[in-house]
């Protein structure tokens, strides 16, 4: 595996984000495309630390074109060229391996829906401005301060030469400091039951969220009940009480 690691701002990354070019492959993901594992607390204070210039955490990548290139040019592994050729098939430029809390983060502010925590921040030239209710969102914030944020360089790890099965060891290398709960592992292992039990995640996910919090939801709790369900069913012969909900 080889990367290299690019600087971009926020202001380019949350555009990036919003243009949909980034896939976010749900093997090796927490949560959804729009909604993470932080509440709103953890975001604010992740924005704070961007603003105070104190979270260098990289975002990591994986360059779709260069690493078809790599696949092809090696030419042994075809799972590898199929997945990454249909990934430019279907738009993407990269698929988001980790860092999809921040990336979320970095969105929902620049659209509104989460503020920065209230306190004092320095601007480009230095001077201390006050955040406070009423202006810690990014359209009401100072103009000084919302410059600072829109210029302030983000970390992005994008991986040139990988192969698909490598992407979900990399997820959990990455993850090996997290805490990440035994669904969270499981699903990251490719496999057709994993992709079976997120199809049916999606499927069903009006009437999972009635009986899970959207936090059990975002954190694979839904899956693992899924899991179990088809599992403890199919243990005491009953098949055909799984197949009505699920085939």
């Amino acid at each position: 595996m080889k990367y290299k690691n690019k600087i971009m701002t926020a202001k380019d990354f949350i555009k990036l984000k919003k243009s949909g070019k980034i896939k976010l492959d749900r093997s090796f993901q927490v949560g959804t495309d729009t909604e993470s594992r932080w509440g709103q607390n953890e975001m604010k204070r992740f924005l704070a630390s961007v603003m105070l210039g104190s979270a260098p955490s990289a975002i990591i990548l994986v360059d779709v074109r260069k690493a078809l290139d790599y696949n092809i040019a090696v030419g042994i592994d075809n799972d590898s060229i199929e997945y990454f050729e249909q990934c430019l098939k279907d738009g993407y430029e990269y698929v988001s391996v980790d860092g999809n809390n921040r990336s979320i983060t970095f969105q929902k502010f620049a659209d509104g829906n989460t503020t920065i925590k209230n306190g004092e921040y320095e601007d480009e030239r230095g001077l201390t401005i006050t955040a406070k209710k009423g202006s810690n969102k990014y359209d009401t914030l100072n103009k000084f301060l919302r410059k600072r944020f829109d210029n302030t360089e983000i970390t992005v790890c994008v991986y040139t030469e990988i192969r698909e099965d490598q992407l979900n060891i990399l997820f959990r290398n990455v993850n090996d400091g997290i805490k990440l709960n035994p669904q969270q592992l499981r699903q990251s292992h490719p496999g057709h039951f994993a992709e079976y039990i997120r199809d049916k995640r999606d499927k069903y996910e009006d009437a999972l969220r009635k009986f899970f919090s959207n936090k059990d939801y975002i954190t694979l709790i839904s899956d693992e009940f899924l899991c179990l369900f088809i599992i403890i069913s199919f243990s005491l012969g009953t098949p055909n009480f799984s197949r009505t909900f699920f085939w």
